[in-house]
């Protein structure tokens, strides 16, 4: 009877980082309150001679009585809530053209989250101490997809989301890579670089994403079109041309060596980083535990954005991926696409492992939902395809999908987002074939922020607008036209080049992209080591070997 009270001492599995949800302080007190609870009145003095060590332990630390934990973690949840809403204001003020302001909205939420993340640390899983559900949704009908075809079970615990073990088992596994495919001739192909090969474009993507992102950090989250404007003038007075690599960094938000990966580029270069380490391997595990010893650690002297700071709140917490993704539908989810869609272009369970890792660290449906048509874009492009044909595919099958119920097509649905996604990318086919600068389509589009759709929407436009204009004998031309056109329009200009980077250096492969850039980018070593080691895994599953 008792262990239907206790769920996480019985049935709750223990995270394979060796702690549980809870800090020990919090275990005690639910042991305590769920016992008291549990066991009649008329057995009281056995439960307290039983809890009475428990209870002497809780007091030691200032944790025994329920109001006092419960109080904490309601503040956590009040942090979160407010800090979710600086951000919110930050954004709006940024449109409005009131940076300064913006700044201040922005330092706010971080404040906000840092108080948050310590308090954290004292409670452990806030969800557990309230005996709430957890606040981040679930996929349609309470379900993941599996990338097996088949669907996890539903939790029956309500205050321990960790309690499905299929969930769990899902994400424990290790996914190996096909071999690389064939390059197909399809309809919607690019004549220049036709003649490449689906590994030489997957290949150019993940170096034209991580080299973009560099170039661009040096102008990142600058929102002042205004000071954009005047360090082009600067630029040129000093013999420069384009605002790549600026040095040193104008960033107003963080300080970093010129040549290093901005926040979203250091995302995902560890998500290459663990590809690579697990011999090609998507390990979600693995993935979650890296990106906590690199970011998380002290050492760390970067910047931690808000996503990044949830994810490190709830794997503190002993939240196992897909709870430890913070409640988060910005710009990283499809940032970080180009090595991921690299290692499985052309397996039929990329899109399950593309939600898979978005939710590693933002588990919401609307990343997810962007992520994967992102990825798909992406993917038709290494395939062969012109990015234009890849979205008006990827629209196609959208609007096939909108309204069906029980979608067994390759988004499956896209948790309800069908018909807006679609509406966005029609869109932006729409602004580009209007033949209006970049500068306007972004306007047109709806801004130049982090958050979605326009975090994707304003790279496809520039990434439609450079395939119009792409000439065969000048791919390294049509690269650099493509990122500098990119940062011209500020904000977030990273985010925006590295996927521009990605369609680009996988429509013209490596020789798109310049050297001199490359040899600025001061991870390129461990960068080509990475994808050598990618590409081995794909061409040994060929032959069986590993």
């Amino acid at each position: 009877m008792l262990s239907s009270k206790l769920p996480l001492l019985t049935h709750r599995p223990l995270p394979k980082h060796g702690s549980l949800c809870c800090s020990p302080s919090t275990v005690i007190h639910l042991i305590t309150r769920d016992f008291f609870q549990a066991v009649p009145g008329s057995l009281l003095f056995h439960k307290e001679t039983f809890l009475k060590p428990l209870v002497m332990m809780a007091a030691a630390t200032n944790m025994a009585q329920d109001s006092d934990l419960e109080a904490l973690a309601l503040r956590v949840v009040d942090l979160e809530k407010a800090a979710a809403e600086a951000h919110q204001r930050a954004q709006e003020l940024n449109i409005k053209g009131d940076y300064k302001a913006a700044q201040e909205a922005y330092a706010e939420m971080h404040k906000l989250e840092d108080e948050a993340s310590q308090l954290s640390k004292q409670v452990g899983c806030v969800q557990c101490v309230l005996g709430a559900p957890t606040t981040t949704r679930p996929p349609p009908d309470g379900i993941l997809l599996a990338v097996d075809g088949t669907a996890a079970q539903e939790g029956t615990d309500s205050s321990c989301p960790q309690y499905d073990e299929r969930l769990i088992e899902l994400y424990s596994q290790r996914y190996m890579p096909p071999p690389w495919p064939a390059s197909p001739p399809t309809s919607g192909t690019s004549v220049p670089g036709h003649d490449l090969s689906v590994e030489q474009r997957a290949i150019g993507a993940m170096r034209g994403a991580a080299v973009a992102d560099a170039a661009a950090m040096g102008v990142h989250w600058i929102y002042d079109l205004d000071l954009i404007r005047q360090l082009e003038t600067e630029r040129r007075e000093q013999g420069e041309q384009g605002l790549e690599f600026m040095n040193p960094p104008r960033s107003p938000f963080y300080t970093y060596q010129s040549g290093r990966n901005s926040p979203y580029g250091e995302q995902a270069f560890l998500l290459l980083k663990s590809l690579a380490d697990c011999g090609g391997c998507l390990d979600c595990l693995a993935y979650a535990e890296a990106f906590s010893a690199h970011f998380g650690s002290d050492a760390f002297d970067g910047y931690r954005d808000v996503s990044c700071k949830g994810f490190l709140r709830n794997y503190s917490r002993g939240l196992l991926p897909p709870l430890t993704g913070a409640d988060d539908a910005q710009a990283n989810c499809t940032a970080r696409l180009a090595p991921l869609v690299a290692t499985f272009v052309g397996d039929p369970r990329l899109m399950q492992l593309v939600e898979m890792v978005t939710r590693v660290t933002q588990n919401t449906d609307a990343a997810c939902a962007w992520a994967s048509i992102g990825a798909a874009i992406l993917e038709g492009i290494m395939l062969g395809s012109s990015a234009e044909h890849a979205v008006r595919s990827a629209v196609h099958d959208l609007e096939q999908e909108a309204g069906v119920e029980r979608v067994e097509g390759r988004f499956k649905g896209l948790w309800g987002l069908s018909v807006k996604v679609a509406e966005e990318l029609k869109l932006t086919l729409s602004v580009a074939e209007s033949g209006v600068s970049v500068p306007e389509g972004v306007i047109q589009l709806g801004g130049r922020n982090c958050h979605m759709p326009n975090a994707l929407t304003t790279p496809l436009l520039v990434v439609l607008a450079t395939e119009r204009k792409k000439n065969a004998t000048q791919p390294e031309a049509d690269f650099i036209e493509a990122i500098r056109s990119s940062l011209k329009e500020g904000g977030c200009c990273a985010s925006r080049s590295s996927y521009v980077g990605a369609c680009v250096g996988a429509l013209s492969g490596v020789k798109a992209i310049p050297n001199e850039w490359s040899i600025k980018y001061l991870k390129l070593k461990e960068l080509e080591e990475s994808i050598e080691r990618i590409c081995r895994s794909r061409s040994a599953a060929a032959t069986g070997n590993k």
